[in-house]
């Protein structure tokens, strides 16, 4: 609320820049965190007109407008950038992620030779997956099964893996429920991908003691 960061990432992540979608109710946020959570940028919403979905104009504009906001305030020229689609990130939206891309690469806005990386991360999913830790066995001759820990992950395929945000180093009652990611497209590994989502997890800037499930990507943009 009051845009004071308590603590950032320690380690350089795979992306220089991550930014955030969501639309809900005709209206667009987009969310850019940069340096390992030492740059935060809310991007002024847009109206859309569909309810959940962002025009190829629409996205183009806004993610002008927030890799310009990352230049101006840091001076910094983002070799890898990253969106974090909230749910599915429709044909338009790539349209116009692409477009905005090339005219800021050419503007000189981004390094010579940046990329660019989709994905969609889904707060539920139709091919939910459940991960278990066993241990060895106990004195009853039968496997420990626990909750797995956090920052344990599954890669289903070259596109699509889970991630554990949640997990058993803290209090929480319930089965963990993995987070779904696909990979829209883009140069980065599925695993570079999965990396810097949990380290963006662990930004947990209104519960310092908790985890959550979400990068704080997704987290402020639903709040």
């Amino acid at each position: 609320t009051n845009e004071k960061w308590p603590f950032v990432l320690a380690e350089k992540m795979n992306a220089d820049l991550t930014i955030g979608v969501d639309v809900k109710s005709h209206f667009a946020g987009f969310i850019a965190v940069g340096r390992g959570g030492d740059y935060i940028s809310a991007t002024k919403g847009m109206e859309c007109r569909q309810p959940e979905q962002i025009s190829e104009a629409e996205f183009r504009k806004l993610m002008i407008a927030t890799i310009q906001e990352y230049v101006r305030s840091t001076g910094d020229l983002a070799r890898t950038v990253v969106i974090h689609r909230d749910g599915r990130m429709f044909e338009t939206e790539v349209k116009g992620a692409k477009s905005a891309f090339d005219s800021l690469r050419d503007e000189g806005l981004l390094a010579p030779n940046a990329t660019l990386d989709c994905v969609e991360i889904g707060k539920s999913s139709f091919t939910s997956l459940r991960l278990f830790d066993v241990s060895n066995y106990n004195d009853n001759g039968h496997p420990q099964i626990r909750n797995p820990e956090v920052g344990d992950y599954f890669i289903a395929s070259a596109d699509e893996g889970y991630v554990c945000a949640t997990g058993r180093a803290f209090p929480r009652d319930g089965t963990v429920s993995p987070l779904h990611v696909k990979k829209v497209f883009g140069s980065l590994t599925l695993e570079q991908i999965l990396k810097d989502i949990y380290w963006l997890t662990t930004l947990t800037w209104t519960r310092p003691e908790d985890c959550t499930r979400y990068p704080i990507t997704i987290k402020l943009n639903d709040r």
